[in-house]
């Protein structure tokens, strides 16, 4: 009994010792991210270094420890994608609201997904793909020289210039991962959703007895197809999407 109990107690150590070991992985997985964000400007290290922050601890019932990444961020296909030669914004801040965190002057991460579809139509990006490129954007072109730091500057000028980097980096880093948490479309869903909109004001013309006007919203939803070489499935179009509608003068 008593060697029993001794080597029940000598396991639950152990496991203890490896839950505690897999913490401090971790832990330091974490930090050596922090400091490769002041040093890291290259582009092939951006991904790799925003995975291994992502990384869990699991705790099985037996007992035993692994240190892996979840299901949704194994899924990530940074891999696939140069996104060195994909065409940006001009800039990421477009918000006028300065007072507050940086987050709220960077432009909203659906109008950047938007904005890089129009610009890179080549490319049908995944979710995960755009939270890369995000992520790649606000890492390569982090415009400190373009940001009102007056209120970060206010709000930490007390500390020292070590921690005022450090909690920069901190706010650069929730920034860059801020994309996760929003509700991004993607071409797609967003091409079927700005269906949906021309077809219900296309029934209201129509319920007005507006004929020209829905006329004019049926081509012009032809029109937006054609030019972006994809196929229109709708009752609302019944002409050739090259024909206009002539207007009465």
């Amino acid at each position: 009994m008593a060697s029993q109990d001794l080597a029940s107690g000598q396991s639950w150590h152990d496991n203890v010792a490896g839950w505690i070991k897999a913490k401090e992985e971790a832990t330091a997985d974490t930090q050596r991210f922090t400091r490769t964000l002041k040093r890291q400007r290259s582009d092939d290290d951006v991904s790799s270094a925003l995975v291994s922050v992502l990384n869990r601890v699991n705790i099985e019932a037996e007992g035993d420890v692994k240190v892996k990444l979840e299901e949704e961020d194994s899924k990530v296909p940074c891999d696939s994608l140069d996104y060195s030669k994909l065409v940006y914004p001009k800039t990421l801040i477009r918000r006028k609201n300065r007072a507050g965190p940086f987050a709220e002057q960077f432009m909203t991460p659906a109008l950047f997904a938007s904005i890089l579809d129009r610009h890179n139509r080549r490319y049908k990006f995944t979710i995960n793909q755009y939270h890369c490129a995000w992520e790649y954007a606000v890492e390569k072109e982090w415009p400190r020289g373009k940001l009102d730091m007056k209120n970060f500057n206010d709000s930490y000028s007390t500390w020292d210039e070590v921690s005022r980097q450090d909690q920069l980096d901190k706010e650069k880093l929730m920034i860059m991962t801020s994309i996760q948490d929003k509700d991004i479309l993607t071409f797609d869903d967003r091409l079927k959703r700005s269906q949906n909109n021309f077809e219900k004001k296309y029934k209201r013309f129509v319920e007005r007895g507006d004929m020209q006007q829905a006329a004019i919203l049926s081509n012009r939803l032809a029109n937006k197809f054609r030019r972006l070489g994809r196929e229109l499935d709708s009752e609302i179009v019944a002409r050739p999407a090259s024909k206009r509608v002539k207007l009465d003068h």
